[in-house]
């Protein structure tokens, strides 16, 4: 079993804090991650999964005094799939004020809807974690540099959703079920999501051209669907941990691309299964994209804990010159271009003399992990 990063952390905040959230796509292993901790420090919290309607329709009409009696004999609560879940809001104010002596554990597939306020105190007290699947950096300190980079094609291909990495065995099979629990069970009736056919076609775009810039107005003529739905399913597909978008950086010089976007995915074990494509690297047109993609999502996730915020952009050129990755630091710019293979790639002309002081590299095999451990 892989030592969760957070590990450390949560078991800390359990013995001192009462609240806390956890975040992340479907599957993560948020809810294994607080039942390992928990057995660890004595702590029986007793599981409420608000996917369930009835339970939710109970928990819903119930007023503070109703709720306060419903947890009463809880050592302690986990609320799964709190996205769910109406009256969150009423349920944390009693934690925080409380009403409810209990420790309270959230855990949500999608961004939770609270008050701006309640969320900058509780994610200022840092008791928000974003779980999400196993970046190279845990695999690497768990299972060693050497081993994690003999496995690397097998990240490309399967991903690294927990249930992946500890069982190989019938790997796309386990992907098609976590698949269909991300589309079926992440999005509320008030999301309105046509999960049967707008939502997988707009998924399936999306995985074909992995890496490629792309407007709303281009989804939606491969979709089917107006522009409003596209960004509003896409919005929701960022928000559940599903889907990265990359926006295009530009200061409005002559040539620049502006209002795209390039769009990747949390876990490409995903994006595979979507496409039913689980082929070697070898007999891949798309690896190069698949090699993209997972530095993008490698990026995210160890910025993610190292609490490090920094943008990311793609920038392209009207004459499809363009950079795959670009950060800003400090007023620095840090562009790279990835290649699969060990080959090293020129700096865009176009982009050099709009910025001659960026600072340009090559992502290949060789180097990549001096990137994904960069702070």
């Amino acid at each position: 079993m892989i030592q969760h990063f957070y590990h450390a952390s949560i078991k800390s905040d359990l013995l001192t804090s009462k609240i806390l959230v956890l975040q992340g796509p479907k599957n993560s292993g948020k809810k294994t991650l607080i039942a390992k901790i928990a057995s660890e420090i004595d702590l029986q919290p007793t599981l409420y999964d608000f996917s369930d309607k009835k339970l939710r329709k109970k928990i819903e009409g119930s007023n503070e005094d109703e709720l306060v009696a419903f947890f009463k004999d809880d050592q302690a609560i986990l609320i799964g799939e709190g996205q769910y879940l109406g009256n969150l809001q009423i349920i944390l104010a009693l934690a925080l004020s409380g009403k409810l002596s209990q420790t309270l554990i959230i855990t949500s597939s999608h961004q939770l809807i609270v008050e701006e306020v309640l969320w900058e105190a509780l994610v200022l007290n840092n008791l928000v974690y974003t779980i999400l699947p196993y970046s190279f950096y845990e695999l690497a300190k768990n299972l060693s540099l050497v081993e994690s980079e003999k496995l690397l094609e097998e990240r490309l291909i399967f991903g690294s959703f927990p249930a992946l990495v500890n069982s190989k065995e019938q790997a796309s099979i386990l992907l098609a079920e976590l698949l269909e629990n991300a589309i079926n069970y992440t999005f509320s009736v008030n999301d309105r999501v046509n999960k049967s056919f707008n939502l997988r076609r707009l998924l399936e775009v999306l995985a074909l051209h992995v890496g490629e810039p792309l407007s709303y107005l281009e989804l939606g003529e491969k979709c089917g669907l107006d522009n409003e739905t596209v960004e509003r399913y896409i919005n929701l597909l960022v928000k559940s941990y599903l889907i990265i978008r990359v926006p295009s950086f530009h200061t409005d010089q002559r040539y620049e691309l502006k209002k795209m976007h390039v769009f990747y995915f949390m876990d490409l074990g995903l994006r595979n299964a979507i496409i039913q494509n689980f082929n070697g690297l070898s007999i891949r047109n798309d690896a190069n994209n698949l090699w993209k993609n997972w530095l993008v999502a490698e990026r995210i996730k160890s910025n993610n804990l190292n609490g490090k915020t920094s943008n990311i952009y793609f920038w392209r050129s009207h004459t499809r010159q363009m950079i795959d990755i670009l950060e800003i630091e400090n007023d620095k710019i840090f562009a790279y271009k990835t290649e699969l293979s060990k080959g090293r790639k020129k700096i865009p002309s176009i982009f050099k003399k709009y910025y001659p002081e960026s600072h340009f590299f090559t992502l290949n095999r060789s180097n990549y992990w001096s990137f994904l451990t960069k702070r």
